[in-house]
């Protein structure tokens, strides 16, 4: 089996879905298959140093390859989008006939790829892995009629002819299925969780409650800010944030409040080193705000919440669709009033008073984590891929 990966991007870089396309990659060679993942830019000087960047080694079976150009602004950067989707499909057609091909990308930038990919004999097999309902995204941000009505055509266009679909969340997969009917296999494939590279201890949770993710205000950190009023004798760790604006703001919050002496900004944390706060945490938070946006509510598979999980600690979530999915309220953590400080404040102190319910709670919490190794997604993404090729 052959698989084309196509991520659009600058590879690697710190964000989340750079993290989950060099796991899912990663994972899938390491079962046998022949992964090439197709860049944009490679941001270091070889393969090695690409997939070191995740503290990952390179399985025989798997490669890079830069098809871009450096992005540039402008009409330049259409041209470049352009460039790139030219040489993959030069890549596709170069594939013409070989057994088990498939190309497999996300995203907007992938999704325009795999309109302009032909379905025919022969030609790889085309899978998306959806993380949101691009149309909806674009309501939400307020774009206009036109251009919604033209992103609703190209996820038409494309949820109607791709051979398979791996949905990041059940709210996905469930719109997919109600907005475009789609007669190709479809499966709700969600992210992964790294297994840290030690075993924490309860000895070593010097750290009350951790935020770790980025600072926008779709993510809610300023309901988590707020909630610190009612937590006199608690410290908020809050690692991450690449915007600056985001930053000051968050910073600017605390300091009216008279927070600022028990919030850590520690700020931007390679990769490598955010195991080491996660591991010295005892209660993590998903602030996620609600009526934000349908990402938020609905279709979000936040890889955040795998991690604090799999590194023993409970979880205080809001109390939405997406989230749900994954947190057991009262099990693996406490799902609280989105949007509601006191609500999340409350919850959090009900289990920072309670060591061995945290205990409990986090022990259970790693447990359920195993099950979202990378080694068992790469496995279902293998099932999607044969069910596809079956089903033609």
């Amino acid at each position: 089996m052959h698989v084309l990966y196509v991520a659009p991007t600058n590879f690697p870089n710190d964000r989340a879905h750079s993290v989950q396309i060099a796991h899912t990659c990663h994972a899938l060679a390491k079962l046998g298959v022949d992964v090439c993942l197709h860049v944009d830019v490679m941001t270091r000087p070889s393969v090695d140093a690409c997939m070191d960047f995740f503290a990952l080694d390179v399985p025989d079976t798997l490669s890079i390859r830069a098809i871009g150009n450096p992005a540039r602004p402008g009409r330049l950067k259409r041209l470049d989008q352009f460039l790139f989707n030219t040489r993959f499909k030069q890549v596709c057609r170069a594939a013409r006939g070989q057994d088990d091909v498939f190309v497999y990308t996300r995203g907007a930038r992938g999704a325009e790829l795999l309109r302009r990919l032909p379905r025919e004999p022969g030609w790889p097999r085309l899978i998306l892995e959806a993380h949101k309902l691009l149309f909806v995204d674009a309501q939400d941000r307020s774009k206009p009629r036109k251009k919604v009505r033209q992103i609703r055509g190209l996820e038409a266009n494309v949820f109607g002819k791709v051979h398979g679909i791996a949905s990041i969340s059940d709210g996905v997969a469930r719109e997919i299925v109600q907005e475009f009917n789609p007669t190709c296999p479809m499966r709700v494939i969600r992210s992964g969780v790294t297994v840290p590279p030690h075993r924490p201890t309860s000895a070593a949770r010097d750290i009350d409650i951790i935020y770790c993710g980025q600072l926008r205000p779709w993510k809610g950190v300023d309901t988590l800010i707020r909630a610190m009023q009612w937590l006199p004798k608690h410290r908020l760790t809050v690692v991450g944030g690449h915007n600056q604006g985001d930053r000051a703001r968050t910073r600017k919050l605390a300091v009216e409040l008279g927070l600022s002496g028990r919030i850590d900004f520690v700020g931007y944390a390679p990769w490598k080193q955010v195991w080491e706060y996660l591991e010295r945490a005892k209660v993590g938070v998903l602030p996620t705000p609600g009526g934000f946006s349908a990402v938020c509510d609905r279709y979000t598979s936040p890889m955040k919440l795998f991690e604090y999980m799999m590194c023993g600690m409970p979880v205080v979530g809001s109390d939405l669709p997406s989230i749900r999915e994954v947190l057991q309220d009262g099990v693996t953590g406490k799902l609280v009033r989105p949007n509601h400080p006191r609500a999340l404040a409350d919850a959090l102190l009900a289990l920072l008073n309670d060591e061995p319910l945290v205990r409990r709670m986090g022990e259970r919490a790693r447990q359920y984590a195993q099950q979202f190794n990378w080694q068992d997604r790469a496995r279902q993404i293998i099932e999607l891929l044969n069910c596809a090729r079956e089903s033609e």
